[in-house]
């Protein structure tokens, strides 16, 4: 072989290496990118609803850089609250004020179909209003207990991954006191419910909104302060980035 076909043959080879990893590059670049982003569903009543929790809970996500969108079929006003290092928080969620966890079990499979978004998480908080209907007698422990178990299940359905973060709620303060020792019989139950349904694909958390939480983190006898809600935010920010 002559000098001249063998520099020939050479370049030909380059040639094409370099058109193969430009081919692949190219590839690479078309793909669409991958999004990281962790969609979190908070579920609730009026503490869920109203207080500051979920936008003090959104500023420490954004402060330890972890990326998410909150959804949810309910939108209050975002310009509620100023926006946090050029950020708009969305101020979705699906909390509804008086809302029992018997009503809401009543209404999940509707609303999980309603909800365009897949939740990757779920944050519960949830039973304060029951612990009013079962001291009236207008239910059961059993039936909020059983009603905790069904909304689970509805949240399953929709993602069988999700991780679900199932608060033990904050302290009453009501003017009769066998309704508000309820509260502590309710954390019992999501506790034990925690351990029961847990699997390795779907991770129950216990998140814990009752210890620690003094009667001076309370704004009325059901609601959190500005002070209960940056607690709550807290306990949830540390149960979802540890």
């Amino acid at each position: 072989m002559s000098k001249l076909t063998y520099l020939f043959l050479v370049l030909i080879a380059i040639n094409c290496a370099k058109d193969s990893r430009m081919k692949n590059e190219v590839s690479l670049n078309c793909m669409p990118p991958i999004s990281t982003a962790k969609n979190i569903l908070v579920l609730g009543n009026s503490i869920t609803e109203g207080s500051d929790y979920r936008y003090l809970l959104w500023k420490q996500l954004v402060d330890a850089g972890y990326k998410h969108h909150f959804v949810g079929n309910r939108l209050g006003a975002a310009d509620d609250y100023p926006m946090y290092k050029g950020l708009r928080f969305s101020n979705r969620h699906q909390g509804v004020s008086g809302i029992t966890t018997v009503e809401v079990a009543q209404q999940m499979d509707a609303w999980m179909k309603a909800l365009k978004a897949v939740p990757d998480m779920a944050l519960i908080h949830l039973g304060t209003n029951d612990a009013e209907v079962v001291f009236e007698g207008k239910a059961t422990m059993e039936e909020v207990t059983s009603s905790m178990r069904a909304i689970i299940g509805a949240l399953r359905r929709k993602n069988p991954k999700m991780t679900i973060y199932l608060a033990q709620i904050i302290p009453l303060n009501t003017e009769f006191p066998k309704q508000n020792k309820l509260v502590p019989q309710i954390n019992a139950n999501w506790a034990a419910l925690a351990t029961e349904l847990q699997t390795d694909d779907s991770q129950i958390i216990l998140v814990d909104c009752h210890n620690g939480f003094e009667l001076g983190d309370l704004g009325d006898a059901w609601h959190p302060n500005e002070q209960g809600s940056a607690k709550m935010a807290q306990r949830f920010a540390k149960a979802i980035l540890q």
